[in-house]
């Protein structure tokens, strides 16, 4: 399957849609900013309905606009406690960083897209933030690896699974994104969450 570009990196997948044809899969190009139509500020469009994997995750798809065309990008629209928010807003932080806060993770965590080095970041405000990944299209190819492993194991296995479970998730992230795997980041904070053995099927 050939890559389409999204932000930095290179995204290889199909999605499914509306318009698509009987095998449920377009090429996810067809959904690019390039070709998709501006949607003003904060407004979302949602593209591509779901993942057509054949796995037990399937993963949609939100074109988020950002300050009337200054800035479009495509982001699943949810991953486990992760969703991604109706409106996007600019906001800064007290370094004078610009960031995009486009999702939240549970109550009180945010998701921003780093305007000037394109990395996705986490944290309780903008100026308390970690990596995620180091560009959009990681961010999501990481999600569409982890969707397609998942469950990570059985609902009856032991500690001893979870922990491979964790290896397997580790070792999607290491291979898609390894500048992103560091202690404190988004994914090695996941990768442990996995075996205290919450994420069978």
């Amino acid at each position: 399957m050939q890559g389409v570009p999204v932000g930095r990196g290179t995204l290889t997948r199909t999605q499914s849609d509306a318009g698509c044809g009987e095998d449920g899969s377009v090429a996810l190009a067809d959904h690019l900013p390039g070709g998709a139509e501006r949607s003003g500020v904060g407004r979302v469009r949602d593209h591509c309905r779901k993942v057509q994997s054949g796995f037990s995750m399937n993963t949609h798809f939100v074109s988020l606009g950002v300050m009337h065309g200054e800035a479009e990008f495509l982001v699943p629209r949810g991953f486990f406690t992760y969703r991604a928010l109706d409106a996007p807003d600019m906001v800064e932080s007290d370094s004078g960083r610009t960031l995009i806060r486009f999702g939240v993770m549970g109550l009180s965590v945010s998701m921003y897209l780093d305007k000037d080095s394109q990395e996705v970041l986490y944290g309780l405000s903008p100026g308390d933030v970690n990596i995620v990944n180091t560009s959009v299209s990681h961010f999501t190819q990481c999600i569409l690896r982890l969707s397609d492993i998942f469950p990570f194991y059985d609902e009856d296995c032991d500690s001893d699974e979870w922990e491979v479970g964790a290896e397997k998730v580790e070792d999607v992230i290491r291979e898609v994104d390894p500048s992103a795997y560091h202690e404190g980041s988004y994914w090695y904070e996941f990768r442990w969450d996995v075996t205290m053995g919450n994420f069978h099927g």
